[in-house]
């Protein structure tokens, strides 16, 4: 039992092909008497190939593994303490010298050491750089599911933007070395939102809107919502706004062809580049579809009934991550692929672009309408003055009286005196 032992742990050298010629033959002479290493063997040549088929997206480990892994550790630490003294006589216990050992620690010594240390080259260097790439991975993995925070942007030209994944990142978030000085670009379509706004006065507003509408037709766009008012009920005068999709390559030339629709006001146009969030929705689309398919192998495992309800409580909640981030890739995809124009129109008294009788359309029935406001204010007027008379005529006759008692009595004493 205990030479099984032996060969077992250098079953794994056996497989690399890392064992020196008389321990090869030695672990090939046992496996061919012993079922029990032969099984073994043949689990870890399975292993080992399950391995090398995978991709290096699904070696990904969860976001929780870390933890996990960690958790485990410090628990099985604290039920087994081994002092230093016991690790000391176990290695010891274990450790059996060979003929060829202490061969191998001379030319050890003299082939790397000795020169190494001569050099000045002892790799504290390398030590130091391999605990910093250690110290960063965990943030890089952490932050964000490893999308946020690891891209630098810079224009190259009018359409396309270059966007250099940083070294030791990828999209899924697992950290990995680059190729030595050259750096992963990536370039993709600049995604841009644009949204203009034109004011204009017009001569006639339905033949504008009109023409509108086939302009609108013409480019494959479409119209969102229109809003028609009479802003003069005397003249019949319209205005309105008009809110219209066109496609983004063909933005300007529409905004030039409607501003010779009618005299323009006011015109404005605003740009919102959002190329940095598609790609980073598209990263974290990437990676939770990767999680949904990790979530799916672990799913068809047996395992407990718990366990099987936490994996599709997560499952349901990584479906619908992704349908929000599909959802928002369609949004941005609808924004910058079509345009926005806002435009408000308003129909002027006085063209300027052609002779209009509309100052003299319905002239009589407005000299009609007048008079007779008129003659209906002139009676409203006289009835208020009756209505008013009514009011005053007690004190009218109260003055009256009053005036006529005064002169009779101013008369009684004039008679008297004289």
């Amino acid at each position: 039992m205990r030479e099984c032992s032996e060969i077992q742990e250098l079953l794994s050298s056996y497989i690399d092909d890392f064992l020196e010629p008389m321990e090869k033959e030695k672990v090939e002479k046992h496996l061919e008497n012993c079922p029990q290493c032969q099984k073994e063997l043949a689990e870890l040549q399975q292993t080992v190939q399950m391995f090398a088929s995978l991709n290096e997206e699904e070696l990904i480990p969860p976001a929780s593994f870390r933890r996990e892994l960690r958790e485990k550790l410090e628990k099985a630490q604290s039920k087994k303490k081994v002092g230093f003294g016991e690790k000391v006589a176990g290695f010891f216990n274990n450790f059996k010298l060979k003929p060829w050992m202490p061969l191998a620690m001379a030319a050890v010594l003299l082939i790397v050491i000795v020169p190494v240390a001569m050099m000045g080259l002892w790799p504290l260097g390398t030590t130091n750089k391999e605990m910093a790439t250690d110290s960063v991975a965990p943030e890089i993995y952490n932050s964000a599911d490893g999308e946020a925070g690891m891209r630098n942007f810079s224009i190259t030209s009018d359409n396309y933007k270059t966007f250099k994944l940083a070294p030791g990142a990828s999209d899924a978030g697992v950290a990995h070395e680059e190729q030595a000085g050259v750096p992963e670009t990536v370039e993709i379509e600049r995604k841009i939102i644009k949204t203009g706004y034109i004011n204009l006065e017009v001569d006639d507003y339905k033949e504008t809107t009109g023409q509108i509408t086939n302009l609108v037709e013409e480019m494959q766009g479409y119209i969102v919502n229109e809003h028609t008012y009479v802003y003069d009920q005397e003249l019949s005068l319209l205005a309105g706004n008009v809110t219209l999709r066109i496609p983004e390559e063909r933005f300007n030339e529409a905004l030039n062809r409607m501003e010779q629709l009618g005299t323009v006001l006011n015109r404005s146009v605003n740009s919102q580049d959002v190329t940095e969030e598609y790609v980073d929705v598209q990263s974290r689309l990437k990676a939770m579809r990767l999680k949904e398919e990790r979530l799916l192998a672990l799913l068809g495992k047996s395992g407990t009934l718990g366990d099987v309800l936490a994996v599709e409580n997560e499952l349901a909640k990584t479906r619908a991550d992704i349908e929000a981030l599909e959802g928002r890739i369609k949004y941005l995809d609808n924004r910058t692929e079509l345009s926005t124009i806002n435009l408000e129109i308003r129909e002027t008294l006085t063209p300027v672009k052609k002779i209009k009788t509309t100052g003299l359309q319905g002239v009589m029935h407005r000299f009609q309408e007048s008079f007779i406001k008129s003659i209906n204010t002139i009676i409203i007027g006289f009835g208020n003055f009756i209505v008013a008379l009514g009011a005053f005529i007690p004190y009218i006759i109260l003055l009256i009286c009053g005036i006529g008692l005064v002169m009779i009595l101013w008369r009684k004493y004039k008679n008297r005196k004289s």
